[in-house]
Parts: C-alpha cells; structure tokens; sequence
C-alpha cells in the first residue's frame, strides 16, 4: 500500500485505538501509544491514554509507579522535538531496569515519540515502539519520519474530538493557563505575580482574558470552565 493511502486510512478511522493498530499493522510496529495530560508545570496529570501495550504492562507500570521515572515521559512532556528512546538516559541503575522491565514485558527495545504542544497549552505525546536493531530502528524511522508527526497531529485530534465530543474549547495563552493554574492554589494576583515574575496588572489582563475566553462571569466560574475542559489540572 502506497504511504499516502495508509496516511488516508489512518486519518479516517473513527476510532483512536482502531488508528492506532493501523499504524502497527502499515509501519510494521509492535506498539503505538498516545497520551494526553494535563501539565502547567510540566506534571503528568489526569492522563488519557490510548495505547496497544498489552494489560499486563499496563497494570505494571501503575503499580510499581514507573511513570515517577520514565525517560520518556520525562522527555516527551518536557520537549519540543521528537526523539529516539536510545538517545535517553540509562544513568541509573532504576532507569535501566525500568527498560529492561518494558522490553520483557512486550514493549520492545527501541522507541520513537513525537511531542505535541496545542494552542490550548495542552501536551500529548504520539509514541511507536519495535523489538530491533537499535541502527536498523534509527534508519526505519528516518524513512517515516514525515508520516509519524503527521499522525501524531491527527491523533491528538482524534482524542480532543473523543474527550470534548465536538466542543468548541477556548484556545488559552501559556500565560492565561499558568494565572488560572496558580489561582487553583489559592494565591492571589500579587503573589502570582511574583511567581511568574510579571507584574500584578499583567497578571490581572491574563486572568481577566481567560476569563472571557471561556465565557465565565467570574474568574471561580473560569477557574472551574477550564478544568472541566482540562485546560488546568488544580
């Protein structure tokens, strides 16, 4: 199958896991995963994740609380730029056990994750694993490269279309995201202020067009239509 037609078919299968098994199946991959979090200050909360891993390694890694130490949750939702899982660090005797713990239970030894930054300040992460030649993996992904962060876009789209089910969300700034996180914790704009080294009237604006974005007469009233939405995680 031509790459632009398993771009089509991806594209447009309803459903996000379906999609994510046709990314298996089209780029001969052991595992997709996406996930979704909540982190105005970069921590993974109130994840949604739609993934092929099997059950066991999933249950796996809540109980044992691998997601405290995971490289690539570590990376994936404190960067930019798209990476190999060799290129993390195995400077720990936990870490390496932790990816040693993964390959036996089916994940396989190489990844690759795209990062996803939106313009609500939500990040995601799109993620493919194999069981190969850590070069050979190197080379398989550069051929794909394109497509990868392609899909990545489309499935986070896919997932806000499931979370919201069609629902206009507000595309708040960075900023307005952070002034309404800290308002949750209950400091007040002159402490906020000082937080984020800006001045008290600018966090006053940032909170004041938050709070008009989202259509709320008050800012407790925004405080609550963003995290509904899951803009903020309080």
């Amino acid at each position: 199958m031509a790459r632009s037609e398993l771009l089509l078919e991806i594209i447009d299968e309803p459903d996000l896991f379906g999609g994510l098994k046709r990314v298996c199946a089209g780029f001969s991959v052991r595992h997709a995963v996406y996930h979704l979090a909540q982190n105005v200050k970069l921590q993974i909360d109130l994840p949604f994740i739609r993934t092929t891993y099997p059950a066991e390694w999933l249950g796996r890694y809540l109980i044992r609380n691998y997601y405290m130490i995971d490289p690539v949750v570590e990376r994936g939702f404190g960067s930019a730029e798209p990476f190999l899982w060799s290129d993390l660090p195995r400077d720990t005797e936990e870490r390496r056990a932790f990816f040693a713990d993964a390959e036996a239970h089916g994940v396989g030894n190489c990844g690759y994750t795209v990062p996803i930054i939106d313009k609500s300040g939500r990040r995601a992460a799109f993620s493919v694993t194999d069981q190969d030649d850590p070069q050979r993996w190197a080379a398989r992904i550069a051929a794909i490269d394109e497509s990868l962060r392609e899909l990545a876009l489309v499935f986070h789209g896919k997932a806000l279309a499931e979370l919201y089910r069609g629902e206009n969300v507000p595309s708040l700034s960075p900023r307005e995201i952070q002034c309404l996180y800290w308002t949750t914790q209950g400091k007040d704009a002159g402490t906020i202020s000082d937080i984020l080294e800006l001045s008290e009237h600018t966090v006053r604006d940032y909170l004041k067009s938050a709070r008009l974005k989202l259509g709320c007469a008050t800012i407790a009233q925004a405080v609550y239509e963003a995290t509904r939405l899951r803009l903020i995680n309080p």
